[in-house]
């Protein structure tokens, strides 16, 4: 069982990463799911989770994951004038390990991320945008227009609860 199965959550939807050369033990992917708890994980589980939080991985192939904060998170990635001073470790995070990091990277610059950005903060304005623009009852007070339209070319919607 994955682990984003141990909890209830949503998944809303799918992030090109065409990976042709993954790491050994590891089968080639060509898209990772986006999903929304729907619970808080528990405190020792290494998804780390709270309700609402976005996850992108976690699921089957168990890839490692990226975790979203949510709201305070997709407000993070969203806020163009760089105005919040929260620690960014608490809003986001990378959980995977170095061979992993690097095939996704490679999969991510085949759909526009250049490797002079930071890949954490390049993956949560996508994913903010999405979630944001996507599925607004989620995010009252976030205003859509705020969303980057930069997601819409490589993430999909494909709304499942589970």
């Amino acid at each position: 069982m994955s682990a984003i199965d141990s909890y209830h959550h949503q998944r809303l939807g799918w992030i090109r990463c065409p990976v042709e050369k993954p790491p050994r033990y590891y089968n080639r992917i060509e898209e990772v799911a986006v999903y929304r708890l729907l619970e808080d994980t528990d405190s020792t589980d290494s998804l780390r989770g709270k309700k609402e939080d976005l996850l992108v991985g976690g699921g089957s192939g168990e890839w490692g994951f990226f975790r979203l904060a949510s709201p305070a998170g997709v407000r993070f990635a969203l806020d163009a004038d760089g105005s919040f001073d929260d620690d960014r470790k608490k809003l986001y995070e990378a959980v995977w390990s170095w061979s992993v990091a690097y095939a996704l990277c490679g999969g991510f610059e085949k759909v526009g991320w250049h490797h002079e950005e930071d890949i954490e903060t390049w993956l949560a304005e996508r994913v903010a945008g999405f979630a944001v623009s996507s599925f607004p009852q989620f995010y009252p007070g976030i205003a859509v227009s705020t969303a980057s339209a930069d997601w819409r070319s490589i993430i999909r919607v494909d709304f499942k609860e589970k």
